[in-house]
């Protein structure tokens, strides 16, 4: 019977992604003033990805083109990580990783290089004490030393690998700050700034700092600040990419890639991306920016159910299919990922 299930298991295959986001950890040693895991912290659900649980994903790996290790938590408080790292790269896939850069020293970044990891982003909300005080723990020259550093020691081994990436919040009490970034990252090894906006907002509280332009002229407005930072980057060797919402225009895909990519859980859940899996105790006690509850979705648990057929069923399948129709359920119509060009 084993050996059935086992065969069973193992003849489904994983329709190929072109990600694969893995939340390894919840927790956070820092407090964004932004982030879900600061505003709802007494409800928060911290929690490590077992690396039993870790393992049940690397067959679908072998069929996906990114692994990214990254949820609503620090990945590098996970204790297994650059195992995790090592165990992804076995299956062909190229993996990277988002990090606050608060526990990275000197012997971590030699680790960085050495593992091979293809990607590392490093976050920032502003420029100079803008980030640190909406980064609570995160230390904005910090973060250009470790950038500095990860440049020296790739040259030092003769590699180009982990590409590094910024990734830039950008909202409404920074938004002018990014044009001095370009010039501060320069000659430190950054490969991309990746430009985002507060789209998941936790508390009405935040709705001020939401970039979401309601007509093609605030979306203009917005849109040629963006294009001279990124003209500005691009002439000192960094591409500067961004999505950006306007409310006027609803899109049929979301930049989440929802048809061929998928967000898997520090508790294994599946959802369609991080922003429909929250990892809270009670979704009825978190209210959104327009006022309505938090409703978590998810299509199953790979401690239960294998990845290919969470992905197969279903109730999933009628969600893919509903961004090529008019049946988007509510929680997307209503996020600004469906409305980014």
């Amino acid at each position: 019977m084993f050996r059935r299930l086992a065969d069973w298991y193992h003849t489904i295959r994983m329709e190929p992604l072109d990600w694969i986001q893995v939340e390894i950890s919840s927790d956070c040693q820092g407090a964004c003033s932004y982030c879900p895991h600061t505003v709802c912290r007494d409800n928060w659900r911290r929690g490590l990805l077992p690396l039993e649980t870790y393992r049940k994903l690397l067959p679908a790996f072998r069929e996906t083109e990114l692994v990214y290790l990254q949820g609503w938590g620090e990945p590098l408080m996970h204790g297994n990580f650059f195992e995790m790292v090592q165990l992804a790269k076995a299956t062909g896939a190229r993996v990277g990783t988002t990090s606050n850069g608060i526990l990275i020293t000197d012997a971590i970044i030699d680790e960085i290089v050495a593992v091979g990891l293809d990607l590392i982003a490093f976050s920032l909300a502003g420029i100079g004490e803008e980030n640190d005080r909406r980064r609570c723990g995160s230390n904005f020259e910090r973060i250009l030393e470790i950038v500095a550093k990860l440049n020296e020691v790739k040259h030092q081994r003769g590699t180009t690998t982990p590409a590094v990436h910024i990734a830039y919040l950008l909202m409404q009490s920074n938004r002018e700050q990014i044009r001095e970034l370009p010039g501060l990252l320069d000659g430190l090894g950054v490969d991309q700034i990746v430009v985002s906006t507060l789209d998941f907002v936790p508390s009405e509280d935040l709705k001020s700092e939401m970039i979401f332009p309601a007509n093609d002229d605030e979306y203009q407005e917005v849109a040629v600040l963006l294009d001279h930072t990124a003209d500005d980057a691009a002439q000192r060797g960094i591409a500067l990419h961004y999505h950006l919402g306007n409310k006027s225009r609803i899109q049929k895909s979301c930049t989440e890639n929802v048809s061929r990519a998928c967000f898997v859980s520090s508790d294994g859940s599946v959802s369609p991306c991080v922003f429909t899996n929250l990892p809270v105790y009670d979704d009825e006690s978190v209210r959104l920016s327009d006022g309505h509850a938090y409703q978590r979705l998810n299509f199953g648990n790979i401690n239960t159910t294998p990845l290919p057929t969470i992905w197969q069923c279903d109730d999933y399948k009628r969600f893919r299919e509903s961004f090529a129709g008019d049946a988007i359920m509510d929680f997307c119509r209503h996020c600004p990922k469906l409305y980014m060009t």
